[in-house]
């Protein structure tokens, strides 16, 4: 697989946004904030070119220098044996079947330090039902950055009932956990500059709509910050 660089728009555009510590409207410290902010990476597999695209806050995610080298063949030199096998083979999988992902895996970073680093990913596909990108979120799990998100989750206020309902779908479709869940909400929140409700409620009024199968909740996701 060859590697071509860039960002989907709509991620670029989420990415740079402005960003505050307080649009979360819960009690979440600054630190905290910004580690989740901070712990997502980005990337494409485009079915046209077969092709991976990755952005520079995967590199500094994962803690990798971008050579300009093919980032597949990158990671998967740098991934710990006993996930290098099963995680190669899940992603295949799911290219050649079309078909969302997650999982986790384990690699050493450019300093030399083992990173724990967990993935989702939907397919996007044409009017047709074609495959057309695989695309997906890769955020640190290592224990720093798990601490950041398990206070997040728990200074959060509970009872919106939004916010539950989206990330239970995030957990029931990607087999994550409350922290990580959490977090995917708090990193569009924090990127778009709109408070995690307010996002978490668009998000539910689109699980409401009839939709076309092939929207992804990644997709409801971007639409939700985008909507005036």
């Amino acid at each position: 697989m060859s590697s071509q660089f860039g960002a989907p728009q709509t991620f670029r555009q989420i990415r740079d946004a402005a960003a505050s510590a307080n649009v979360l409207g819960e009690k979440v410290t600054v630190e905290a904030a910004k580690a989740l902010a901070e712990s997502f990476g980005e990337a494409t597999y485009d079915y046209a070119t077969q092709t991976w695209h990755w952005d520079e806050s995967t590199y500094r995610v994962l803690g990798l220098t971008n050579d300009g080298g093919d980032p597949y063949e990158l990671i998967f030199s740098r991934m710990l044996p006993d996930d290098r096998d099963r995680i190669a083979t899940e992603l295949q999988a799911a290219i050649d079947n079309a078909v969302g992902l997650s999982g986790q895996y384990r690699f050493r970073d450019d300093a030399g330090h083992i990173r724990s680093i967990s993935f989702i990913g939907d397919v996007e596909k044409d009017t047709a039902g074609n495959p057309v990108t695989l695309r997906g979120l890769a955020f640190d799990v290592t224990e720093q950055v798990r601490l950041a998100a398990t206070e997040a989750v728990q200074s959060a206020t509970r009872s919106r009932a939004a916010i539950e309902q989206v990330k239970g779908a995030l957990m029931l479709s990607y087999g994550l956990d409350d922290a990580a869940s959490f977090a995917i909400l708090a990193r569009y929140s924090q990127a778009s500059n709109l408070k995690l409700a307010t996002i978490a409620q668009r998000v539910v009024e689109q699980m409401g709509q009839k939709r076309e199968s092939s929207v992804t909740l990644l997709q409801m996701l971007d639409a939700a910050v985008v909507v005036s």
